[in-house]
């Protein structure tokens, strides 16, 4: 958790999100230090923290900042935010893995200096975000997410997928496997 930190700090995250993100990484400390957790949670944050595709959604944040600028007609704005909340609604519904968004960024992206982690490329082309868009509205439309609106913030997500791996929901027996 703790080396986290400098990453999201040096990350492409929107400020408000790099902030929020940290906060709950910095309040996930004293629970690890004080052994708060059992270790079926202590693993399920591990796996969360380790495959969390909303640390690497400052590339998403990027690519909307760059789309007007590369010549995006206003369809295709309107269309690129779309495709985005519903990926972010995927992530908040643990159906988005990094690898996924990793594979979604890959003509957008170049891997980092630190080698951890990808960033998006500076001066996209309209080719590469529709490339992108292309790769990601066939994830979102391979886990039928449903084309509306989804307002949650990176931040608020990344707390989803924390309080989820921290006090999963019950399942009925029957259901489980």
């Amino acid at each position: 958790t703790k080396q986290l930190i400098p990453w999201v700090a040096t990350s492409q995250l929107a400020e408000a999100d790099k902030r929020s993100i940290t906060q709950q990484l910095n309040a996930l400390v004293p629970i690890l230090q004080n052994r708060e957790i059992d270790t079926t949670q202590l693993t399920r944050l591990h796996f969360c923290l380790q495959d969390n595709p909303v640390l690497l959604w400052g590339a998403v944040q990027s690519i909307e900042l760059q789309a007007p600028e590369a010549g995006l007609s206003e369809t295709e704005l309107t269309s690129l935010t779309r495709i985005t909340q519903r990926l972010l609604r995927m992530a908040a519904n643990r159906q988005l893995g990094r690898r996924d968004l990793e594979f979604s960024l890959q003509n957008c992206s170049e891997v980092r200096a630190d080698g951890a982690s990808i960033e998006t490329k500076q001066n996209l082309t309209a080719e590469q975000i529709r490339d992108f868009m292309t790769r990601a509205e066939q994830l979102v439309v391979k886990n039928e997410v449903p084309n509306e609106p989804y307002e949650k913030t990176p931040a608020e997500v990344f707390a989803i997928l924390i309080d989820h791996a921290l006090n999963p929901p019950i399942e009925p027996a029957e259901t489980r496997k």
